[in-house]
């Protein structure tokens, strides 16, 4: 893709620059292009306000911005244990946010924002220093990632610059850009000091040994162009020598770029489109796609949008409620400032029907969000303001259905959080279910990606309520709905796109594990090897995903094919070591991939190999968890195994009496082969007898009576007729607790 970098700087303040690229934005959008606008002007951020009609977070008050990311990345280098990786955060997904244009095409505009205004947005600010990022952090390469990373995603990055000579303002017209639009008003101090500048960035690149950026010289806010001749004359005797133009074409270039005076302007940050209609030669509006088309070498043509439409949108954003700040203020706040206050601005809210649904709508999700974080610290609470905000939040739905659409789905996405937590599954099946819906009814890109997570969530509530089989075919069209992102390249996607991918397909191929269709698996994680195997980087997504899919695929890759189990460890260790740089992941991986051989071991029956591997795993695990005791399920079974195979029945019959009594869940099939295996070994029963009394209460998992009554069945063919009698007091005391489990409505 060919993306071109634009920065738009101005000497001095009141030249128009964030309203002429906000502008410009538009334009190149509105034709098709992918364009990306960063708010540069860390110290006196106002790009948003011409943007706020189409953002989510008009107030900038949750988005994470530019600021933030390079703290972030600073605060990484300094911790020993991310260090390594802090290269990773140079991508900037986490911060975009999408502008929802009224429009249809492949052309997008999103926005980074200078960062989140918040108490310590000053303090962040000011706290940087530029030349420490530079000198001491890797400052230059880490802004180059940035880029390169938005270059790949977009055709036009537009730069909103600070003004005069600062470091920022100098990043962003030297080492940044291909092109330069130098706003400048018609008078000397502004004319003097462009110029000064733009020799010092021709200057200044040529000793770095960059090309000549090219120039766009941009007077605005001209009253009468008949009145600003000596004005004008004076601006190409100062520009001539730097940009090498005859005189009588840079004067012409002049005139041709000159924006005129707009009285509205001046009056509040508001994009063209909601003043100006599409032909009206003059305007700002075609003044503004003159100046795009310059930028993107193309002619361009304002698009004709519904009035209607942008009256919407404009209404939208026209007042403020103060109380919104407020809302945003309690985040922080102790539970029972928050309580307090969201149940007595709910009360109202329900008692007035005529509430503005920009308030409601706010309130409602809020409420619904914060009874999900109450969880079970206040229950009662949590319940009111679940189901209250949910009652608000359907009213502002019906009141305001394409403004609160997507609000509303993550409002019936909190609500199933909660049902479900309730035990009430096929209700939130259904608030899951609706979301999913409406998501896929919108018409926006991340709408079509909270469709796919939407899916996620909804298998996930049905495999917990109806099972493996019956949670299949969803996680099947999550994938599918994941897939159809692949052309795009990430673009317009949230951030962590390439990870979601990713889980996508290990959690479809654990199902498949999970029915006994290892092949189904793998095949299923080969699309997911074959997306880390291209090399594309994992900066830009979750690594640790990464690492599951490779501990994954090792796992079942070896089950299907146990003659190449090594070659397909030597694989993923090779692949890890370019994708992953976390030591914590690494180990995780390791340690998988350690297990995965000691499998492949065991299924060729050497097992004095298998146990002396077992054996180094577990003192790795024992300086792993400070504890010479310390074993993990999977390596304990394995060693169970071994044991046994070896003939060392008691020394098994010992570990399995262990791991029963250290164990809080549901023993797994593996566990109850080698505890009916041990028995018919040791002719003692003793393993059954700990296993039913320790899971024989009320925190048994559904599917346990029906497990443990097959093994006491399964124990009764072989054991001798002396020990039927415990077998048979075990089966008894088995019944009375599914029993008292079934009167107490527990199953």
């Amino acid at each position: 893709m060919t993306s071109k970098v634009t920065t738009f700087y101005s000497y001095k303040g009141g030249s128009g620059r964030s309203m002429t690229m906000a502008n410009v934005a538009w334009a190149l959008a509105t034709n098709g292009e992918k364009v990306l606008t960063i708010d540069w002007d860390l110290e006196a951020p106002g790009l948003h306000r011409y943007f706020h009609p189409f953002l989510d977070d008009p107030s900038q008050a949750r988005y994470l911005g530019l600021v933030d990311h390079i703290w972030r990345y600073i605060l990484a280098l300094a911790d020993p244990e991310k260090a390594d990786s802090a290269g990773e955060l140079a991508p900037g997904d986490e911060l975009v946010q999408e502008l929802q244009l009224p429009l249809e095409g492949p052309g997008c505009l999103h926005f980074i924002g200078a960062g989140r205004q918040d108490d310590h947005y000053s303090d962040k600010v000011g706290g940087l220093d530029w030349s420490s990022f530079y000198g001491r952090f890797g400052g230059e390469r880490f802004l180059d990632s940035f880029m390169a990373w938005a270059k790949e995603r977009y055709t036009h990055i537009l730069i909103d610059s600070r003004t005069g000579v600062a470091d920022t303002a100098g990043l962003c017209t030297t080492q940044l850009p291909d092109a330069l639009v130098m706003c400048l008003v018609y008078n000397r101090q502004s004319i003097e000091g462009t110029a000064a500048v733009a020799r010092s960035i021709v200057r200044t690149r040529a000793q770095r040994g960059q090309p000549r950026v090219e120039m766009i010289i941009t007077p605005s806010r001209v009253e009468d162009r008949s009145a600003v001749t000596s004005a004008r004359r004076h601006c190409v005797e100062s520009l001539q020598g730097i940009l090498r133009l005859p005189t009588a074409r840079l004067a012409h270039e002049l005139r041709r770029s000159e924006i005129r005076h707009f009285p509205w302007c001046s009056f509040e940050e508001k994009l063209a489109v909601f003043e100006e209609i599409p032909d009206d030669s003059g305007s700002l509006l075609d003044a503004m796609h003159n100046l795009a088309g310059r930028i993107s070498e193309r002619k361009l043509t304002a698009v004709e949008l519904d009035p209607a439409i942008i009256s919407y949108f404009w209404r939208r954003a026209a007042f403020d409620d103060p109380r919104l700040a407020e809302l945003e203020a309690l985040s922080g706040a102790p539970n029972s400032e928050v309580i307090a206050k969201l149940t007595h601005w709910l009360d109202d809210a329900l008692d007035e029907p005529q509430e503005r649904t920009d308030w409601t709508g706010a309130l409602a999700l809020a409420c619904v969000e914060q009874a999900n974080a109450l969880n079970d610290t206040d229950s009662r609470a949590s319940d009111f303001l679940s189901e209250k905000g949910f009652e608000l939040a359907k009213r502002a739905y019906e009141q305001d259905r394409r403004g609160y659409r997507i609000r509303f789905a993550a409002a019936l996405q909190g609500r199933a959080d909660h049902l479900q937590r309730l035990g009430r599954y096929e209700e939130a099946l259904r608030a899951a279910g609706e979301a999913v819906d409406i998501y896929k009814s919108d018409g926006s890109t991340s709408s079509a990606w909270r469709h796919a997570r939407g899916y996620e969530r909804l298998a996930e509530l049905t495999l917990a309520s109806r099972g493996n089989e019956a949670a299949l075919p969803l996680y099947q069209k999550m994938v599918e709905l994941f897939d159809r992102f692949e052309d795009l390249d990430g673009l317009r996607v949230p951030a962590g796109f390439l990870g979601d991918a990713l889980r996508a397909r290990r959690l479809l191929a654990e199902r498949h594990v999970q029915a006994g269709d290892y092949e189904a698996a793998l095949h299923v994680l080969e699309r997911a090897m074959a997306i880390l195997r291209g090399g594309r980087e994992m900066r830009n997504s979750r690594s640790s995903e990464a690492a599951n899919v490779l501990g994954l695929y090792a796992e079942v890759a070896a089950v299907v094919h146990p003659e190449r189990a090594r070659a397909i460890v030597e694989e993923v260790k090779s692949l890890a070591a370019h994708l992953l740089d976390a030591r914590a992941l690494t180990s995780i991986l390791e340690r998988r991939l350690a297990i995965v051989e000691t499998d492949a071991l065991v299924r060729r029956n050497d097992w004095s190999e298998a146990l002396a591997v077992i054996e180094k795993l577990e003192f790795e695990d024992s300086l792993l968890y400070h504890s010479a005791d310390a074993q993990l399920p999977e390596t304990a079974e394995m060693r169970a195994l071994a044991l046994l195979k070896l003939g060392r029945a008691t020394e098994t019959e010992v570990l399995l009496s262990q791991l029963i009594q250290q164990s809080s869940r549901a023993p797994s099939p593996r566990l109850c082969e080698l505890v009916l295996e041990t028995i018919r070994a040791t002719g003692n029963p003793q393993l059954l007898y700990d296993l039913v009394l320790k899971r024989a209460g009320p925190n048994q998992e559904p599917h346990e009576p029906q497990l443990l009554r097959h093994m006491l069945s399964s124990a009764m063919e072989f054991m001798p007729e002396d020990r039927h009698p415990v077998l048979m007091f075990l089966q008894e005391t088995l019944e009375r607790s599914r029993s008292r489990s079934l009167s107490t409505g527990m199953l």
